[in-house]
Formats: C-alpha cells, structure tokens, sequence
C-alpha cells in the first residue's frame, strides 16, 4: 500500500496516495515515512486538519523530520495558530539550520515573531 501510495502522491493523484496511504498507515501504524506522504498528500488537497493529524504522528515517530516540521509550519501558520508555528519552524532551523529552505524559515519565524509582539 505505502508504495502504490507514494507512486499516486508522485503523479500528483493525491486522492488515490490518500486512499493507499491511509491502508499503509493502518498496516504500519509505526512507519514515519507512511504518515508523512499521507500528511503531504492531504496538504496538497488542502485537507489541513487531516494533513496536520497525520504530520504530527510522523513527528512523534521521527522527531527530526524536517518536512514534517516545515509543512507543520506552513499550516499552523496558515491557520493563525501562531505558537504552535513557531514550534515548527524552530525544530525546522535545529534539524536544517543552514540548508537552503532555513533563510525561508528565518523570515516566517521574524514574521511570526512580529505578530505575536504586535498582539500582545
């Protein structure tokens, strides 16, 4: 299931990786790799509490995921949730401080951080 899952999420067929890698996660509850694509599968779909859902899980089985982090980042940001954001990005920056997404990191991060002095 995880492969067929992984080989519909590279056509761009999210729906049918959704399908797979939902069976993949149910099959290999412990798999980080599973849990991730099916994450990014329904990011891709917009599908957020559903991609969050399943990116936390990967992050509980491999803490130094760093697309798990950067996409947590990404959807917690979107979602407001500024702390939770924060988080992210910053276990993002530990696991990749000087890979080529960290300076995209770094201006989130200063964003985030405006926001919330802003607030309050």
């Amino acid at each position: 299931s995880y492969q067929r899952g992984v080989k519909a999420f590279q056509a761009g067929d999210f729906p049918k990786a959704v399908e797979f890698l939902d069976q993949a996660v149910e099959e290999e509850q412990e798999n980080p790799q599973a849990h991730l694509t099916l994450g990014l599968a329904y990011y891709r779909m917009q599908r957020l509490p559903e991609a969050i859902t399943a990116l936390e899980r990967a992050v509980e089985l491999a803490p130094g995921s760093q697309s798990a982090h950067l996409h947590l980042g990404l959807i917690y940001e979107q979602q407001h949730q500024v702390d939770e954001a924060i988080v992210h990005w910053n276990r993002f920056l530990e696991t990749n401080p000087g890979g080529h997404q960290a300076e995209m990191a770094r201006k989130h991060l200063a964003h985030l951080e405006r926001l919330k002095a802003q607030a309050g």
